[in-house]
């Protein structure tokens, strides 16, 4: 009888997790042409087949026990790198998260900053107009009352009286002109006189 190479003891099916999984592999191993060969020979003959058999499902068995152990570890190798994958993925959405948020809180304190130093702007613009202001309604009074008091002044007032006399005196022999039609005349006469009492004043005087 011979051994496949590599064969293991029967105990070594207790290398499988489950026996389910072992019970079902030699279902799926005993094919029905197989159990219908071992029904037609005799009785030792069966039993020499059926230790065959048995080897040759410990052989296969414990190829299918390293092919799931290999699985699980496949299977469990691919979990640990899904898993630092999340891990990595949720480090990078934390970070991006933290970042935000930190660019959002120096976000409100430039604009904070930006805030407060505006107003204190407008509050000096503000200080520093009505300062202007004061000043120069301070100095258009000073400006008045010097103005009142200059000589420029009393000479306006002066050629503003002597105009206004003029302008009453032509007005006035206006209104005579109308009134009498030999206004004219009494002009002349009236200047002819005025120079004459002129030169008798001028000989007195001699």
């Amino acid at each position: 009888m011979e051994v496949p190479p590599g064969a293991k003891s029967w105990d070594s099916r207790s290398g499988l997790g489950d026996y389910q999984v072992a019970r079902s592999l030699s279902q799926s191993i005993l094919l029905s042409a197989d159990m219908e060969t071992m029904d037609r020979k005799s009785g030792t003959f069966q039993v020499r087949d059926s230790y065959d058999s048995l080897l040759r499902l410990t052989h296969h068995l414990d190829h299918f026990s390293d092919a799931i152990q290999k699985a699980r570890r496949i299977s469990k190798e691919a979990k640990e790198k899904a898993n630092q994958a999340n891990r990595r993925a949720n480090d990078a959405e934390l970070s991006k998260l933290k970042a935000e948020e930190e660019l959002k809180r120096e976000r409100r304190r430039l604009e904070s900053k930006l805030s407060k130093v505006q107003s204190n702007f407008e509050a000096w613009l503000e200080a520093k107009k009505k300062k202007y202001e004061g000043e120069l309604e301070a100095s258009k009074v000073n400006a008045v009352e010097a103005f009142k008091s200059s000589i420029e002044l009393r000479d306006i007032k002066a050629d503003f009286a002597s105009l206004s006399y003029i302008q009453v005196g032509i007005d006035l022999k206006e209104k005579l002109k109308k009134i009498l039609p030999d206004f004219n005349l009494v002009l002349v006469l009236l200047e002819s006189d005025n120079e004459e009492e002129a030169d008798e004043g001028g000989d007195g005087k001699i």
